[in-house]
C-alpha cells in the first residue's frame, strides 16, 4: 500500500531541480514518472538537446544540475492545472529559474 501511495506521488507533479553550481532552478512539470522524467533531463544533457533550456544552461554555463535532489512541489492530475502551478511556482520564484514562465498570469492584480 505505501509503496503504491509513493509510486503515484511520483506521478502528475510539479518539480524543481537545482544547478549545483549557481543559485537557478528549473521548474517542470510531467504527468510520467519523476525517475523517467530525470532520465530524460540527464539524456538531453549528454546530447547538448537545444531544445531543453536545463541542457542549454548546463552545457553553455558548463554547471552541473543537481537531478539527485529534485524537490517535489506539488502535485495536479489534471493537466491545465498543472501547467497553471508550474508557472505559479516559475513566476514566484522571482527570476531564479532557468526557465522561463510558460504562461504569465496576474492572480493578485
Amino acid at each position: 500500500m505505501a509503496a503504491q501511495l509513493t509510486l503515484k506521488k511520483n506521478k502528475k507533479i510539479i518539480y524543481k531541480v537545482p544547478c549545483k553550481d549557481c543559485d537557478l532552478s528549473y521548474i517542470g512539470e510531467t504527468a510520467r514518472d519523476r525517475s523517467k522524467r530525470m532520465s530524460e533531463h540527464r539524456t538531453a544533457i549528454k546530447k547538448n538537446d537545444r531544445n531543453s533550456e536545463l541542457a542549454k544552461h548546463a552545457n553553455d554555463e558548463r554547471h552541473e544540475i543537481h537531478l539527485d535532489n529534485v524537490e517535489t512541489l506539488g502535485n495536479e492530475s489534471d493537466w491545465r492545472r498543472r501547467i497553471i502551478k508550474e508557472s505559479l511556482f516559475t513566476q514566484q520564484s522571482l527570476g531564479k529559474t532557468i526557465n522561463e514562465v510558460k504562461h504569465s498570469l496576474r492572480v493578485f492584480c
